[in-house]
């Protein structure tokens, strides 16, 4: 009679493990998720934040008198990945490599300007000098 007792517990202990390992993996599956949903969501503010920031400096640019210039400085990168700022037809885009594109409304239509940040680019010049153009350039 003990032998069967004794291996009834152990099977019953084994299922109990296999059911919390089940459980486990289950949960650690749904953590991960939402800290990826996170980490784009912190990706996104801040790209949104940048491109809010190079659209008040672009507009700020275009009401100011032609030999207007600005420095700033916008992040190295955005979640830890280049980026490029494209600014044309009233939107200021910033697309990360793996993100995809944020945009944030700009009141500059002229030609497209476009800059690729990369780690030694991150000091910016905006610069008005032919009236209703204006041009970035890293610094």
């Amino acid at each position: 009679m003990m032998c069967k007792r004794k291996g009834q517990s152990a099977v019953e202990f084994l299922a109990y493990v296999s059911l919390t390992l089940v459980v486990l993996t289950a949960l650690m599956t749904v953590v991960v998720q939402y800290q990826n949903q996170a980490i784009i969501f912190s990706n996104s503010y801040e790209a949104q934040q940048v491109a809010q920031d190079i659209s008040f400096h672009a507009e700020t640019a275009l009401v100011q008198q032609p030999e207007y210039n600005r420095e700033f400085t916008v992040p190295n990168t955005i979640g830890g990945q280049n980026y490029s700022i494209y600014i044309a037809e009233s939107t200021t885009v910033i697309e990360l490599e793996r993100d995809g594109n944020i945009t944030a409304p700009s009141l500059y239509s002229g030609e497209m300007i476009t800059h690729t940040v990369e780690t030694d680019s991150n000091d910016l010049k905006i610069k008005h000098e032919i009236p209703g153009q204006i041009e970035l350039e890293a610094q």
